[in-house]
Parts: C-alpha cells; structure tokens; sequence
C-alpha cells in the first residue's frame, strides 16, 4: 500500500470517527486488548508480528507495537481480526 493511499484511509476513519461522535478507542487505528487475568490477551487491531519466542511477543499495531512479556508464551491463533496469546503474561508495554 503507498504512502498516498494509507494517508487517505487513515483521513477517512478520522472522519467516520468524527462522524459518529466514537471515542477515539473505538477508531479502527487503535488495538484492542482483552485478557483474562495474566493467562489470555486477545488483540483486535494487529497487522503483523515482530518478534515471537518463549518470553516475548511483539505486535505490530499501526502507529504502536504492542509488546506482551512473561513465560511460555504462545501465539494460539492469528488472522486480519484478532490475535490470540496464551501463557503466562507478566507484562504488556506499548511503545510508538
């Protein structure tokens, strides 16, 4: 995707947001995250993984990378919607 094309779809989801009076949580540029206690995260909103072993998983997250720390970690599922981590997360840093 070029540069031009992601400038205009990133104006047109500030419009649409803008639009609908959405909190700026709910806007398709931010990740998501839902855990259950430190055992399970799942993150809407990933476009990539950057770095995946035992003790660290990096999700790329648009304008954030979105960085889970612990043990045994294990990336149980990805796709365009949602990706889900399991294991014993100690961590979550945000950086970007």
């Amino acid at each position: 995707m070029t540069a031009r094309r992601k400038q205009r779809k990133k104006a047109s989801e500030q419009k649409i947001v803008g639009a609908l009076d959405m909190p700026k949580i709910l806007s398709p540029s931010v990740p998501h995250i839902e855990t259950e206690g430190n055992k399970e995260a799942v993150v809407d909103g990933c476009f990539g993984i950057t770095e995946y072993d035992n003790d660290r998983i990096s999700l790329n997250a648009g304008s954030l990378t979105v960085t889970f720390c612990g043990s045994d970690l294990t990336l149980c599922s990805y796709s365009d919607e949602q990706t889900v981590i399991k294991g014993s997360i100690i961590s979550i840093e945000f950086t970007g």
